[in-house]
């Protein structure tokens, strides 16, 4: 039940109505099971079930793919409510940079290079 707790408190605090919300519950064990069938009694729509059902839309980061900067700024805004340091910002940005974004399988390569040197950063996985 608890996650139905932190789900309820979480819509409350975005003003977001039950009846509006969409969730997606990571497996159906003993957890998961139970969290979908409380979330839908509450009205939430379980629209999948694990990391696999969802895809990501990168439109707005593929538009900033040719700006190395400004696709990492994005990012770390997005991530970490931008905090990172600015010299880990530039080291992320730099590496991101040295991948050609000529083609659109570039553009999401840098996008995807983004995501995951700002999740691995030391500054993201100790978020203060």
């Amino acid at each position: 039940r608890g996650c139905l707790y932190v789900t309820r408190e979480s819509l409350k605090r975005f003003n977001i109505a039950p009846t509006d919300a969409k969730v997606v519950i990571q497996g159906f064990g003993n957890v998961g099971g139970m969290a979908a069938r409380l979330m839908t009694r509450e009205g939430m729509k379980v629209i999948a079930s694990g990391a696999g059902d969802v895809k990501p839309n990168y439109t707005a980061e593929l538009a900033l793919a040719a700006d190395a900067v400004a696709l990492v700024d994005r990012i770390v805004l997005l991530l970490s409510a931008n905090g990172l340091s600015a010299a880990t910002s530039t080291v992320i940005a730099t590496a991101v940079a040295s991948i050609s974004a000529s083609t659109d399988a570039g553009k999401l390569n840098r996008v995807q290079a983004a995501i995951l040197l700002v999740m691995a950063s030391p500054e993201y996985l100790v978020q203060k």
